[in-house]
């Protein structure tokens, strides 16, 4: 979400494929996308970003999601891979980042398959480590 105040605060589900971002967020994002990758379209009558061939032809030039939270100096990376996805039936790539309202982020499938997520309810924290699996970085 690279330096913007758009995001106040987010939570934390499996329940959704996608991450979903404030409308002014999406939108600065949706446009750096567009800008970066030739025939990547965001059109508003959908849910996402799409491009009409495999993510493979654009994951290297899809920059990651930096996302940070208040109060921690740490920037965490989402990579392209994380965030893109082969639709076979269609042959396109979605990126699956979602618009929503407010000023409220979820961070979906997306966060949980970059990161390894602690809830310690005892101390009523939340830590993260980079997942083993994943391409992400802090």
């Amino acid at each position: 979400m690279n330096n913007t105040n758009d995001v106040a605060s987010a939570l934390f589900s499996i329940e959704t494929d996608a991450i979903v971002l404030p409308m002014a967020t999406f939108t600065k994002l949706t446009n750096l996308l567009i800008a970066t990758i030739a025939g990547v379209s965001c059109p508003l009558n959908t849910t996402g970003c799409i491009y009409n061939g495999p993510c493979s032809d654009i994951a290297a030039k899809a920059l990651p999601l930096s996302i940070g939270f208040s109060g921690s100096a740490n920037k965490f990376n989402i990579p392209a891979q994380s965030y893109l996805q082969d639709d076979m039936n269609a042959n396109i790539c979605r990126a699956k980042l979602l618009r929503g309202t407010g000023n409220m982020a979820i961070l979906g499938k997306p966060w949980f398959t970059t990161f390894y997520t602690v809830f310690d309810l005892n101390s009523n924290t939340v830590n993260f480590a980079v997942g083993v699996d994943s391409f992400g970085s802090i």
